[in-house]
């Protein structure tokens, strides 16, 4: 059982002087961000939903809105209701499975619903049935349970009936990693699918692409599809009239795609994991498969939780969407947005060298574009015009680098910013700003390592958790000896010991590093510093069930055994583990400055950038959106008012971010002492006239 609620769990959640800048953007420019309690947002307050599972709703051309209430569902019957544009109830329909052929056997397991030329179309037990508003008349039109089996979405046009499902012969399961030919690689988890039109008559075809996700009809009612090309990633196509593929990258604002609903903005996708609809604008774009920049695409809508395809309608200029206040919430809402209003042109290119989650994007239309760590450097500091903001993180090897380039714009002006960065650790908004006094970047992320403890466990067992590196190693020794459960890898250890260190030293000739090298070498083997990669999931397992209501199925021996973490990850921390009061946390040993080391995630603008204007506006949006984000943790008083939280406040507060050196400049031959193959002298001597070098090259 508790492989299948990781499962679901899974789904629910599977994330540089200044010239040129003085025309800030003013305040009122800011787009307004939305979210589902955005005053942009009207509920149906009479249509609130009593399980996000247990009904469906669907809009007409004009924005009526139609809703099945299995509530009021009794034998042979399901009630309809509809709601006009202002949210008042209109007519009822009560619609009889009694006369028809082959009546099924649960009426109120409707899957799929849609309105169509005054007919409401009904999916149920691999059959469709029309039944005609003004007849008030039920029939059977289509039976295809020949044709694919699990269907997930249905739409309705003028061209025929659209069902999307795994096909009956053929299926395919896909986990795999694809290198794409811009040397990108992306996992792909797919079972296949199938894309059907069916007249009305019954007559299917069906419409092959290679990955197949989601779909929807457009204003002409032809299929355009959303798909995944091995060689080139995500795709656009409508392969009933041109058949040509605009190829989309999505800036790492989405999760898993679940569904995808054309509105005239656009394609807006629901996915899973990411709690936004984003829209991608293929209506104005060249679908020539030959484009250079392939197309971004904006988030416009946060904190929605779409769990399952149809979630989201879009008709006319309307964009309906159903969530709950929270991820966990059952209890769903149905609200609507004028998608005029709600929509942004602004488009932006994002360079970055890692993988990126890129925060909400305030409407705008991100391209993200990652490339090497030797390109982006290079770029970067030499004024490059191809790119509007950098993103990167301070334990990158050019980050040193980064501080002292001239070729950022300064933040001071900015809307929103300088009060963001008050608001913030001081240590921060320090890091932020340069000798002169400028601020040349945003942050948008802050991990700390900590150790999350179970607090139980750790006391029964005698283990504590001290700031100096010989007591703390003992702790380590001392729970690999009980056989207690705990991941605490050496290479991150490793890893963030040196990031410490040299954050106040450029020199490894010093008797802190000695001791430090020996502790490393003797002590931090890999059968004491463990990994245990199910320990992350077995304490998210944990936490997320018992904020749904799930504990009856969750393994809680596998939680009850868990002793300690070493994690970097501040999402995960503050996430799912805000409310765990069992848990505690406590930092890493200290050396250097006594502080702990800190990677942050910068964002600057490119005073050279073809939208530097339109890009100044972003960041002041975001810096507003992270300023009222209560779970931040680079905030002051950030993150939920519990006992692990008020703990982990408190070591983010006492730490400090680090600018990394190069790993080249002793990482290998670190690992040469470690395995024996050289001295700790012979290291030494090594590594500091390499560091020389790299001061010189600063320099």
């Amino acid at each position: 059982m508790k492989r299948k609620l990781s499962i679901f769990l899974s789904a629910v959640f599977a994330a540089i002087t200044f010239a040129g800048c003085n025309n800030k953007p003013q305040a009122e420019e800011t787009p307004a961000s939305v979210s589902a309690n955005s005053p942009l947002s009207f509920v149906y307050e009479n249509a609130i939903q009593t399980n996000w599972a247990s009904s469906l709703f669907s809009p007409d051309e004009n924005g009526l809105l139609y809703v099945t209430d299995p509530a009021d569902t009794e034998g042979t019957n399901v009630i309809i209701k509809t709601y006009n544009i202002d949210g008042s109830p209109q007519k009822e329909y009560t619609v009889s499975f009694e006369n028809v052929e082959n009546p099924p056997v649960d009426y109120i397991n409707i899957t799929f619903m849609e309105i169509w030329n005054g007919k409401i179309y009904l999916y149920l037990a691999e059959r469709i049935y029309a039944y005609d508003i003004a007849a008030g008349s039920l029939t059977e039109i289509v039976n295809a349970e020949n044709i694919l089996t699990g269907a997930q979405k249905m739409t309705v046009s003028a061209e025929g009936i659209y069902l999307l499902g795994a096909p009956i012969e053929g299926s395919e399961r896909i986990n795999k990693s694809f290198t794409l030919e811009n040397d990108t690689n992306i996992f792909l988890s797919y079972d296949t699918k199938a894309l059907y039109r069916i007249s009305f008559e019954g007559e299917a075809k069906r419409i092959d692409e290679e990955y197949t996700i989601a779909f929807d009809t457009d204003e002409k009612g032809e299929a355009v599809i959303f798909a995944f090309d091995t060689k080139k990633g995500y795709y656009f196509a409508r392969p009933e009239s041109d058949g040509e593929r605009l190829y989309a990258d999505f800036g790492g604002l989405l999760g898993s795609v679940s569904d995808m609903d054309i509105s005239p903005a656009g394609a807006v996708l629901s996915g899973i994991r990411n709690g936004k609809l984003c829209v991608a604008d293929i209506s104005a774009a060249d679908i020539s498969g030959e484009k250079d920049k392939p197309i971004g695409t904006s988030d416009f809508l946060e904190n929605v939780y779409s769990y399952l395809p149809n979630d989201v309608k879009c008709a006319g200029d309307y964009i309906f969407y159903r969530t709950g206040d929270t991820v966990y919430d059952s209890v769903q809402k149905i609200y609507r947005l004028d998608s005029k209003e709600a929509l942004s042109k602004g488009s932006l290119v994002i360079q970055t060298s890692m993988y990126l989650q890129i925060p909400f994007s305030e409407g705008y239309e991100i391209n993200l574009r990652q490339i090497t760590e030797e390109m982006f450097a290079l770029q970067t500091i030499s004024g490059s015009s191809s790119f509007d903001v950098s993103c990167f993180v301070t334990n990158a090897p050019y980050a040193k680098n980064m501080q002292s380039s001239s070729a950022f714009c300064p933040l001071n002006e900015i809307p929103a910013v300088t009060e963001y960065l008050d608001n913030c650790h001081p240590y921060i908004k320090a890091a932020c700003t340069n000798k002169n006094g400028n601020i040349w970047a945003l942050p948008i992320c802050l991990d700390v390592p900590v150790i999350v403890y179970n607090k139980d466990n750790c006391e029964k067992a005698g283990l504590s958790f001290s700031s100096d590196l010989d007591e703390f190693v003992n702790t380590v020794h001392t729970a690999s000896q009980m056989g207690c459960r705990y991941d605490c890898i050496r290479y991150s250890f490793k890893d963030r010991m040196l990031l410490q260190y040299l954050s106040d030293h450029e020199s490894f000739d010093t008797e802190e590093f000695r001791h430090l090298a020996v502790t490393l070498k003797e002590k931090c083997s890999d059968d004491v510093f463990l990994y245990d990669s199910m320990i992350y999931s077995d304490l998210m397992d944990y936490n997320v069930s018992k904020k749904l209501g799930l504990m009856e199925y969750t393994d809680h021996r596998s939680y009850d055994e868990i002793f300690f973490t070493l994690m970097t990850d501040s999402s995960m921390q503050t996430d799912y583990l805000a409310d765990d009061d069992n848990l505690s946390a406590a930092p890493l040993p200290r050396l250097g400055k006594g502080k702990n080391a800190a990677v942050c995630t910068f964002m600057c603008v490119n005073s050279g950038g073809e939208n530097r204007e339109t890009a100044l506006m972003y960041i002041s949006a975001l810096a507003k959106k992270l300023s009222e984000n209560p779970g931040n943790i680079m905030l002051t008083n950030g993150g939920a008012n519990s006992e692990y939280i008020r703990t982990l406040r408190d070591i983010y507060a006492d730490s400090d971010i680090c600018f990394a050196v190069p790993y080249s400049v002793y990482w290998d031959d670190l690992d040469e002492y470690l395995k024996g193959s050289m001295t700790l002298d012979e290291f030494i001597q090594s590594a500091d006239s390499k560091m020389k070098l790299y001061q010189g090259e600063r320099e």
